[in-house]
């Protein structure tokens, strides 16, 4: 039997929810001129999405997950920072799902966006790192919480049509975490 203790990275697959039913919401539009429906976030509003994904079977079990990023557009083009908080936790099976305590607060994290980033296809690290929970199977789930923080974001500039303060697109979220296989690397 063979392992790959040199396995490359994989991603996992999100399925993403936004606060359709909160009190925000992401904005769903068209991009541009485009015709394709997107989601954006609020300069002016605490906009939040959840990510939950059954980590991939072939993740090297009790490895720390190598990052966790975000792919964004920024709509307007200026020199400030968005600033996102993230919260995160795992769930094993068969285990008991605690109450809000049992979730790890990452903090914010400040993206600085430059005048050159205007509706460029952008991916930035939310998290790195990430410890494997304790007792983590093939079947563990990862939840992650991402929050738009107006009183500390500076990426307040509008963009010039549709809703003028959604002016960040978030396209998707995913991770990378080590892998291996007992038939060989993972390519």
């Amino acid at each position: 039997m063979f392992i790959d203790s040199e396995a490359p990275m994989n991603d996992c697959i999100w399925e993403t929810y936004s606060a359709l039913v909160w009190a925000t919401a992401l904005t769903t539009e068209v991009y541009r001129d485009t015709g394709f429906i997107m989601q954006f976030m609020r300069h002016n509003q605490a906009d939040f999405l959840q990510q939950k994904t059954q980590i991939n079977h072939q993740k090297k079990l009790w490895a720390a997950m190598v990052d966790f990023h975000v792919h964004l557009v920024p709509m307007w083009n200026t020199d400030w920072s968005l600033v996102l908080s993230v919260q995160y936790a795992w769930i094993n099976y068969w285990q008991t799902i605690p109450a809000a305590s049992w979730r790890t607060d990452a903090g914010n994290v400040t993206i600085p966006l430059l005048w050159a980033d205007q509706y460029k296809h952008l991916v930035k690290d939310l998290l790195t790192n990430v410890p494997a929970p304790a007792n983590e199977t093939p079947s563990s789930i990862f939840l992650i919480k991402i929050t738009r923080v107006p009183a500390s974001d500076t990426y307040e500039w509008t963009k010039d049509h549709w809703t003028a303060s959604a002016n960040v697109w978030i396209l998707f979220v995913d991770a990378h975490v080590p892998t291996e296989r007992f038939w060989g690397p993972l390519y």
